[in-house]
């Protein structure tokens, strides 16, 4: 039996707080901000949907989010994070061709919880990953790390992760089970095992 989960292809404001939205990471005036597009030219007429990016800027007593125009949303005090969630889902995709390959994309997940809602906040720039952690231990906010990601920030290399890593990261988690990828480039179906 699969899971679907629907990410925000539109309208950021209006999805914020009730899917998972991909969101360019702004930490220490650098931005993680990248978007996979498949190499093959079938594969991005087929499988990739322009999804829209809105931005988070972490500050060190806030987060401002901003919707896909740069339009501010909401400014969220640190004090108002009752507890984040930091994992990194893995998504079955094909990038098409004359054979149809199938490979591991990886999505940086970071799930705040505040006082008013909850947003779930997707960023497929890994490099974001110890800058993320870094911010977030000078901060009081509880953070809940099921795939210990802390305790890879000195031997992990960020750029370019391999499946065997993330799957020994994530068993026993709710990260452990690939996504499959349906129609665009976001983890949007839990595969069955």
């Amino acid at each position: 039996m699969s899971v679907s989960k629907s990410v925000t292809m539109a309208n950021i404001a209006a999805h914020l707080t009730n899917q998972p939205t991909f969101m360019a990471f702004e930490l220490d005036k650098h931005v993680y901000a990248n978007q996979l597009i498949p190499k093959q030219l079938l594969a991005k007429k087929l499988t990739t949907v322009a999804y829209p990016m809105g931005k988070v800027t972490f500050t060190q007593t806030a987060l401002a989010l901003a919707d896909e125009f740069g339009a501010p949303l909401l400014t969220v005090p640190v004090a108002d994070v009752t507890g984040v969630t930091v994992g990194i889902y893995q998504t079955v995709v094909g990038d098409l061709g004359a054979i149809t390959p199938i490979s591991t994309q990886y999505t940086l997940n970071l799930v705040v919880k505040t006082t008013m809602a909850t947003y779930d906040l997707l960023n497929q720039d890994l490099t974001a990953v110890p800058a993320l952690l870094t911010w977030l231990a000078a901060t009081p906010v509880a953070v809940t790390d099921p795939m210990q990601l802390r305790a890879q920030l000195d031997t992990a290399d960020w750029t370019q992760l391999d499946q065997q890593q993330v799957e020994q990261w994530a068993q026993g988690s709710a990260y452990a089970t690939p996504w499959q990828q349906l129609g665009a480039a976001a983890p949007t179906s839990k595969l069955a095992k």
